[in-house]
């Protein structure tokens, strides 16, 4: 590329004095060699054109206002513009690339590579500043733990990606779901089939209604993998934060005990205050 810009530079030479052609004529150039390799390579290459075009656009006023016109000092400038342009398109290229990279370990670190939800480590940051917030002013806050029903068999009977997909179409339900009761609030997933959601400014029998929602759906969903229909269901169990709440843990440990028992009492249900309620229902 750099040969071809070179003797296509010294070939405008010859063009005359009309800088605004040869300006033409070279931005032309370079747009033509940029959409050729975005053909080749399938990628979008406005950002090379454009940071490119700056560059020769600064070379060219340069050049004309100083009035150079020996082709031995033409030759040398473009050597020296093509080699600093070099320089600075790599350095750019390599800045956008690094700042790529660091987007991608970043939500890498924070979210879960399957669902796209947020994981355990943003669960405990997160819920320990609602936590925070809700002694503070003194509002409302709820969990709701959800475990999907017989998950282990749907990955015996079906295979794992057939799993992989009913993780990721119940935590969209859920998703769904608690965002039309509340715009705050935030799904995680912290275990295999395990999620939390955290539900700010909302009471426990807010997120009761939240959670058998969630239920119904889920197990009226149908979920279908290659022809086949997956009968999925959830669990639910549900806390609400009192007064007596100093961590985290003292919530969860509530809710996880109220899972426990709509586990045990049959599935497919919604459990507050050890006192349980079928979703279908």
């Amino acid at each position: 590329m750099v040969g071809l810009l070179t003797a296509i530079r010294l070939l405008m030479v010859g063009i005359g004095d009309s800088g605004f052609l040869q300006l033409g004529i070279g931005l032309a150039f370079v747009l033509g060699l940029m959409l050729i390799r975005a053909v080749l390579t399938q990628k979008t290459v406005w950002l090379d054109f454009g940071i490119q075009s700056v560059a020769i656009l600064i070379f060219w006023v340069t050049f004309f206002a100083l009035g150079v016109v020996n082709i031995v000092t033409v030759f040398q400038l473009v050597v020296q513009y093509i080699c600093l342009l070099g320089t600075f398109y790599l350095a750019l290229k390599l800045i956008y690339q690094d700042n790529e990279l660091m987007v991608v370990l970043s939500r890498n670190a924070s979210h879960d590579y399957l669902t796209g939800l947020l994981n355990q480590r943003m669960y405990e940051a997160d819920f320990r500043q609602q936590l925070a917030v809700a002694k503070q002013k003194a509002t409302p806050l709820s969990l709701i733990a959800f475990d999907i029903d017989y998950f282990k068999d749907i990955n015996d009977h079906h295979g794992h990606d057939a799993g992989n997909q009913v993780l990721v179409e119940v935590a969209t339900i859920i998703k769904q779901i608690s965002r039309s009761y509340q715009s705050g609030s935030r799904l995680y997933r912290v275990g295999g089939e395990e999620f939390n959601l955290v539900l700010p400014n909302l009471d426990q029998k807010s997120a009761e209604r939240v959670a058998l929602r969630c239920c119904q759906m889920v197990s009226h969903s149908g979920i279908q993998y290659h022809g086949a229909k997956i009968p999925v269901t959830l669990s639910a169990g549900i806390s609400d934060f009192t007064k007596g709440d100093t961590q985290i843990i003292d919530l969860y440990l509530r809710a996880d005990r109220n899972l426990y028992l709509s586990k045990q009492r049959g599935r497919n249900r919604v459990t507050v205050n050890g006192t349980t309620m079928v979703a279908d229902q």
